[in-house]
């Protein structure tokens, strides 16, 4: 049984910088000072914050390889002196810059707004059993089944008043049918319905074992013939192999349900 994480929209940013290197584009007169001073440049501190956030921030970049405290004390006074430098020459009030460091706000106020939610969503292991015993029973069985796919629906029909007449379905699908599948007589193995495409599904769960379909079924891949060859249950994998799969599905619904809440209330209008 396959579980499919839905597609959700990208609600946690990945920041470039550690939110300390964030406050170093700021002026010394209105830069927050957090933590003790372990330097400072022209009077504007360098604490031991930031420079254990930093530390942090670099030796995960190298994959955790240590990083030497001298050197990234050295490399944060580099910046400082840069940051400086390029205040001076008035980068900061550059309309390319201003919209970059707004964009970087943005990004770390929805990046905490979205780890908050995450560390205030939790799921009991009743909810994900639960919702794990929905899944296997809204999955259904499993089918096997042929198909002969055509360019167009006349040929489509053609096939079906060819089958009608006796015509055997795989050797039609040898001799008709333009998918990858014609050369073993359109056989598409075993598999869960709802991994085709809806219309071809749909047709498929209309059916009785033994039967093929009387009308042309279109997809955006052509037109079908669909015989059902056979069902049977689907086996699902043990609950505690696909358990934190689950609860990390629940969490994903649950961060894009809040999304949908929020654009519910909120006037959005396109130009």
């Amino acid at each position: 049984m396959s579980f499919t994480l839905p597609r959700l929209t990208a609600l946690v940013i990945a920041l470039a910088l550690p939110l300390s290197a964030c406050g170093q584009g700021e002026s010394p007169a209105t830069k927050a000072v957090s933590g003790t001073p372990v330097a400072t440049v022209n009077g504007s501190p360098v604490t031991d914050k930031d420079l254990e956030e930093y530390m942090q921030f670099m030796q995960n970049a190298r994959q955790g390889q240590p990083v030497d405290r001298e050197t990234a004390l050295n490399e944060l006074i580099d910046r400082e002196v840069l940051r400086q430098a390029a205040e001076k020459a008035g980068i900061q009030d550059r309309d390319e810059v201003v919209r970059f460091v707004e964009r970087q706000r943005t990004n770390v106020m929805v990046n905490t707004l979205v780890q908050e939610k995450v560390q205030g969503t939790t799921f009991t292991d009743e909810q994900v059993k639960a919702e794990f015993e929905r899944q296997v029973a809204e999955a259904g069985g499993q089918y096997k089944a042929r198909h002969i796919l055509v360019e167009t629906e006349d040929a489509a029909k053609a096939a079906i008043e060819a089958l009608n007449g006796g015509a055997d379905f795989a050797e039609l699908a040898k001799e008709k049918s333009t998918g990858p599948s014609a050369p073993k007589g359109g056989d598409l193995g075993w598999f869960v319905a709802d991994s085709m495409v809806p219309p071809f599904a749909q047709a498929l769960k209309a059916l009785e074992v033994g039967k093929y379909t009387t009308a042309p079924v279109q997809t955006q891949f052509g037109w079908h013939v669909i015989l059902l060859e056979e069902t049977r249950p689907l086996e699902p994998p043990p609950f505690e192999a696909v358990k934190d799969q689950v609860r990390q599905q629940m969490l994903q619904k649950s961060l894009q349900d809040y999304l949908e809440g929020l654009k519910t209330e909120a006037k959005i209008e396109l130009k």
